[in-house]
């Protein structure tokens, strides 16, 4: 379910992922108090919280959501085309919120979505169509039971169309395969504390040693047709 609150104009959308109920959302005096409000109704309801596109008509950023505790998922794309994710006129994208968020020390996995409202006539830049962002989750079997345990737990890599063949972190490196199904060519970012770029790799294969002094690395892929892929941190120590 979509949480859907305006709050003196402002949007404050959450998702409720694996509830066991329908919630009526609840709009409080601050985005704060919504937003913690909203995330705490989602967990009594037995789901995982994603805090969804901030930058939607530029609802509130990073400032509100570090104050935030309980949410599972914020979302790092959004596929409508009105959700801003990459930032611009000096407000951050949606990953450099991202990446403050988990410089503070605290853990929220990054999702990507399509948002999808128009499902009929054409497909078009300005229309909100299905099939542009998604997760793909390693899960042991097809259920909604395992499903939502490998999310819980960060086991699953977001896209916008770039295929990840392996992804796994062992000895303190990430390492991933990108799988090609044309002629594209791919650039791998690893970041790390504060969005700081540690390592870049050219080509189907990237890894990344950590260092002592890393806290977190994660990897975004990017085609050279336009399409990303957003792996999940890996933290270096125990919460």
């Amino acid at each position: 379910e979509e949480l859907t609150i305006r709050l003196g104009g402002v949007p404050v959308h959450l998702n409720g992922i694996g509830i066991q109920q329908i919630i009526e959302p609840i709009a409080a005096d601050t985005i704060v108090e919504t937003l913690q409000q909203n995330v705490d109704l989602i967990r009594e309801a037995g789901g995982l919280a994603q805090i969804n596109h901030p930058n939607y008509e530029w609802a509130f950023d990073a400032q509100e959501i570090m104050k935030i505790s309980g949410a599972s998922f914020i979302e790092v794309f959004n596929g409508n085309p009105s959700t801003n994710s990459f930032g611009g006129g000096g407000i951050p994208s949606v990953s450099q919120i991202w990446d403050r968020f988990l410089s503070s020390g605290r853990r929220i996995w990054g999702t990507a979505v399509d948002d999808a409202h128009h499902f009929l006539e054409e497909f078009a830049p300005d229309r909100s169509n299905p099939g542009r962002g998604w997760v793909v989750v390693h899960a042991t079997t097809l259920n909604e039971t395992e499903i939502l345990k490998a999310m819980d737990a960060g086991d699953f890599y977001a896209s916008t169309g770039v295929d990840l063949g392996e992804v796994h972190a062992k000895n303190r490196e990430l390492v991933l395969e990108i799988d090609s199904h044309d002629d594209s060519k791919f650039s791998t970012v690893f970041t790390g504390e504060h969005g700081r770029e540690l390592w870049r790799a050219d080509g189907t294969s990237a890894r990344y040693a950590m260092s002592r002094l890393d806290v977190y690395v994660r990897a975004t892929v990017y085609s050279s047709r336009g399409a990303l892929a957003w792996t999940q941190p890996v933290f270096t120590h125990d919460p």
